[in-house]
């Protein structure tokens, strides 16, 4: 009992509350009870669904959710995909699959190169060079004033390495960046990479289930063109930590990737069995031994209907866009730096007559005394040069009420740091 108790009345108290309505910072795990209840029943069943065979119609539940992701992006039937523990694993898989599947095997990896924006998560730099893909060869293409990647400049580049006889295969495009939410030009870079014979690989960890909302997917169009995307229901799902996912145009890409034989373990093919339509996801991933992940997502939308998510989603545009309406009516203390193509809005205080260095510090101590008040917590970034305040309504759980308590934290706390300037 006092290990419990020490549990739930020191230890988590003390770490960052993830799911508070007053969460606004970084891009926020909600996490709902339905999902947990699915993750305890999963656990205590302790079944495997690495293969079909042991857990058949467990496994079709995984392969049925994972589908209906792929409906909501507008990928074909063609598609398959795997539960990842969330996007940088995710990420990992897509940039394997497209190494696998554009270079030859007399290409070199020493001269493989990918293209991304300087806003892209820095878990596929980290991703490229664990597949094998030299520094010098992740290409950062500078995004414009809209923080979105520069086409021209994206061109430019993969013409000069061609030249040096490098290799493009993968061109990231962000469906949704984690600093201000932006979404790159998707239709231009899917044609840049039909164009040149280049993967074309979409981050859309935090923005993709917004494809479910009408605004979601005007601001999305061109996902479905893409050859894989990381989509996080722990993110843009209300869902708790511990889910991600990868969807694949051509599953027979990732299948041929991940394929192994082992003497104990025959594969359940595809076809095999007319009741069920799916690889093995250990054929179709890095994990063999995994949990069940597949039913906290199943669960909660079998039981609220896929119309709840919507709703809640429609409602965070909703707020996003009153963030940005307030801040940007509130000129002479507050400059609207990037509106919310999602639910991002990021914003600095003005301040006459200082220099850059001051107004970061000042938006940073402005972050500091929003968090000592205890009601909302926000997070910033340094995005162009210059310390920005972020505001990120993505949790449930936040409402009207919630987004007017920011609006009286950070404008009390603007006053306060600015006495002191």
């Amino acid at each position: 009992s006092d290990v419990i108790s020490k549990l739930f009345n020191s230890y988590i108290p003390a770490a960052m509350n993830f799911p508070s309505p007053g969460y606004m910072g970084f891009i926020p795990s909600t996490g709902i009870y339905q999902a947990a209840l699915g993750e305890l029943i999963a656990k205590v069943a302790n079944r495997h669904v690495g293969h079909g065979r042991p857990s058949p119609f467990l496994t079709q539940i995984e392969s049925n959710v994972l589908r209906w992701f792929a409906n909501i992006i507008g990928f074909p039937k063609t598609a398959q995909g795997i539960f990842t523990c969330g996007g940088s694993i995710a990420n990992l898989t897509a940039v394997i699959t497209a190494r696998n599947s554009i270079l030859t095997e007399d290409q070199s990896l020493s001269t493989a190169t990918i293209y991304m924006s300087d806003q892209t998560h820095h878990s596929i730099s980290k991703a490229a060079l664990a597949a094998g893909i030299r520094s010098k060869n992740i290409k950062i293409i500078e995004s414009d004033n809209g923080l979105k990647i520069s086409i021209p400049l994206l061109k430019a580049a993969i013409e000069q390495d061609k030249k040096k006889r490098l290799t493009p295969f993968l061109i990231v495009g962000n469906a949704g960046t984690t600093n201000a939410g932006t979404v790159d030009p998707l239709e231009e870079l899917s044609e840049i990479s039909l164009s040149e014979k280049i993967w074309f690989h979409i981050d859309a960890a935090y923005g993709g289930f917004f494809a479910l909302t009408k605004r979601g997917k005007e601001a999305l169009k061109g996902i479905e063109l893409a050859d894989s995307v990381t989509m996080d229901p722990l993110k843009s799902l209300f869902l708790p930590l511990g889910v991600g996912s990868l969807l694949v145009r051509d599953g027979t890409f990732l299948h041929k990737s991940f394929d192994f034989n082992a003497s104990y373990a025959p594969p359940l093919e595809y076809g095999d069995d007319s009741t069920f339509d799916y690889w093995d996801p250990a054929h179709m991933s890095l994990e063999l031994s995994r949990s069940f992940r597949g039913l906290s997502v199943w669960l909660p939308i079998k039981i609220h209907g896929i119309s709840a998510f919507r709703s809640a989603l429609d409602e965070k545009l909703d707020l996003a866009s009153d963030v940005n309406t307030f801040f940007a009516s509130s000129k002479e203390e507050w400059d609207v730096l990037y509106h919310p193509e999602l639910s991002i809005t990021v914003i600095s205080a003005k301040a006459e007559d200082k220099t850059l260095e001051e107004l970061n510090s000042i938006n940073m101590r402005i972050i500091d005394e929003v968090k000592q008040l205890n009601r909302i917590y926000l997070s910033g970034a340094y995005i162009k040069g210059k310390y920005t305040i972020r505001i990120c309504v993505l949790n449930l759980r936040t409402h009207k009420k919630h987004i007017l308590q920011l609006f009286e934290d950070l404008s009390e706390a603007r006053k306060k740091v600015l006495t002191k300037y």
